[in-house]
């Protein structure tokens, strides 16, 4: 009988042996998995500042842009002749403008269909 006791109580200890070792493997193969993922993680954080900090470039590479633009239209050089010519369409708008009415006054209202553009 005690030998019957002795072999179960070894049996247990054996099945606690094994018990422990697997317990181990299923927590070194959590901690594995956990590890990784920790990893992809901080990849994909890195990926998305990265992709944040271009798009941040972009946008102040365009609004420079606009800004210079903005700033050369202001500084845009008028010559003389490019003034008379626009001086001479705006006369030549405000007299076509006066002519239109004028027709207008004399027929009632309505530009003869000759006229119309």
């Amino acid at each position: 009988m005690n030998r019957t006791y002795t072999e179960r109580l070894e049996k247990v200890i054996d099945l606690g042996i094994d018990l422990r070792h697997q317990m181990r493997l299923k927590s070194e193969n959590k901690d594995a998995i956990i590890r990784a993922q920790a990893e992809r993680i901080k990849q994909l954080e890195q990926s998305v500042a990265d992709i944040k900090a271009a798009h941040d470039e972009r946008i102040k590479r365009f609004e420079q842009s606009v800004n210079d633009l903005r700033i050369e239209k202001k500084q845009r050089v008028v010559t003389p002749k490019q003034k008379k010519l626009k001086e001479q369409y705006d006369k030549q708008e405000v007299y076509t403008g006066r002519l239109k009415q004028w027709i207008r006054d004399r027929n009632d209202g309505r530009m003869p269909e000759e006229l119309k553009s």
